[in-house]
């Protein structure tokens, strides 16, 4: 029928109809390339427990989390509330600090667990600062530490060297997750722990269980509130601006 129709059209007809065909041809193959070329969004890291970015690092998804969602969402809802608060006050020159150093934005949600990002924050045990420094680790990463001058209550200085530790226990250990581990356990019980069971990452040990109910829970409190920080309003939080 179509060869019919086009057979009785004028010569300036048939020639119109050619060019919208070949107009709408080209318009399909264009919306087919285009539908073939789109870059999907990156799948965070199947190894177990991985389930998103945020924005640079797969965020665990497991029952510890998931338990700490909760804890913030109620009894810990103030002083998350609290520390966001003062989070606004300096935390884009802290998030700068890190990303200078490729640190993930993540661990901006560890001085938050570490301080309730108070810089001048200090636990029974003599550790320090917006970061919770000890004087050792302090020291070593070129702070002050004396009865008249501290660095670890300075922001910036306290950043930059948390930074750097940072990166220290990434090149260690390969693993931002286990540089989130040791920076509260320590490198050496990560690296015996990792020794002992032939593991590699923070998921083989989470999945074995063979870290301290202290570590792993420290982690998961740092993925919650990033978890949590990531998108507010989908927790029960009023949106950050």
């Amino acid at each position: 029928m179509f060869v019919e129709l086009q057979v009785t059209l004028s010569p300036n007809r048939r020639a119109l109809s050619s060019i919208i065909l070949h107009c709408l041809l080209g318009i399909l193959i264009a919306i087919t390339l285009v539908g073939c070329s789109v870059t999907k969004p990156q799948i965070a890291d199947t190894k177990p427990g991985a389930i998103k970015v945020y924005p640079d690092l797969p965020l665990i998804d497991n029952e510890e989390v998931r338990y700490f969602i909760s804890y913030y969402k109620t009894t810990g809802k103030s002083f998350l509330l609290a520390s966001w608060k003062r989070q606004d006050e300096f935390g884009g020159q802290v998030e700068d600090i890190l990303r200078s150093h490729g640190i993930p934005r993540i661990f901006l949600s560890l001085a938050t667990v570490e301080s309730g990002f108070r810089p001048e924050a200090k636990s029974p045990c003599g550790a320090a600062g917006l970061w919770q420094f000890m004087p050792a680790t302090a020291e070593k990463f070129g702070l002050r530490v004396g009865l008249f001058h501290d660095d670890r209550y300075n922001v910036e200085s306290s950043t930059s060297a948390a930074a750097r530790y940072l990166k220290e226990l990434h090149d260690k250990f390969g693993d931002w997750y286990l540089a989130l581990a040791a920076y509260n356990a320590g490198p050496a019980r990560i690296k015996s722990v990792l020794k002992a069971n032939n593991a590699h990452s923070y998921f083989e040990l989470s999945r074995l269980g063979v870290l301290s109910t202290e570590n792993t829970e420290f982690v998961a409190k740092v993925v919650a509130v990033a978890t949590i920080s990531e998108n507010p309003g989908r927790y029960g939080f009023q949106p950050k601006l």
